[in-house]
């Protein structure tokens, strides 16, 4: 398209829900053509606007004192966001949680029938009751924050697809984790 738009933003805002952006994980409804051509140049001009928006890229520098997610809290937050035609991409997003900190880079795609995530993170000296509460445990019963103690490091690899409401197809989770603990208890 020879109206391809690149919009360069930086959003701040003391708080940031993620909860409020969960509707852009549903499929996208296509515009009806619009039946009777030079009827009417305001509805011309509103389509072209749209393409533009459509096809285009809007680079967004995000900072947020907080975010929040379900059960999850985090502080300082700051990223790069790529929204591109069918996909968000974060780049260098990093964040304070559980009295550690944490790093990542990665990809929503939209792929038609899943919305495919791929993310590789580096967390440092967090909390690991306040880790697997945030993440109500992993969705796994038998290592459970109230059964342990001590400050996680490692790397995560992970791909997913997820539902249009945010949920995780569990047979779709691959993952690996690598990981010390420090003054770890269980």
């Amino acid at each position: 398209y020879p109206e391809k738009l690149v919009l360069e933003w930086t959003v701040a805002t003391p708080n940031l829900d993620l909860d409020d952006f969960i509707n852009f994980l549903g499929k996208k409804s296509k515009r009806a053509a619009n039946k009777e051509p030079g009827k009417n140049k305001l509805i011309r001009m509103a389509n072209k606007i749209d393409d533009m928006l459509e096809y285009g890229t809007a680079n967004l520098n995000v900072q947020a004192g907080r975010l929040n997610y379900k059960k999850f809290t985090a502080t300082n937050f700051n990223t790069s966001v790529s929204m591109l035609q069918n996909q968000i991409v974060l780049n260098n997003a990093k964040l304070n949680h559980a009295g550690g900190s944490m790093s990542f880079n990665g990809s929503l795609t939209d792929n038609g029938s899943a919305n495919a995530v791929k993310m590789q993170s580096i967390i440092t000296n967090t909390d690991i009751p306040a880790l697997f509460k945030s993440f109500s445990n992993f969705g796994q019963d038998a290592i459970t924050g109230e059964n342990m103690k001590g400050q996680l490091s490692g790397t995560v690899n992970l791909t997913a697809n997820l539902s249009d409401k945010g949920i995780i197809n569990s047979n779709s989770l691959a993952s690996i984790v690598k990981f010390s603990v420090v003054n770890g208890e269980l």
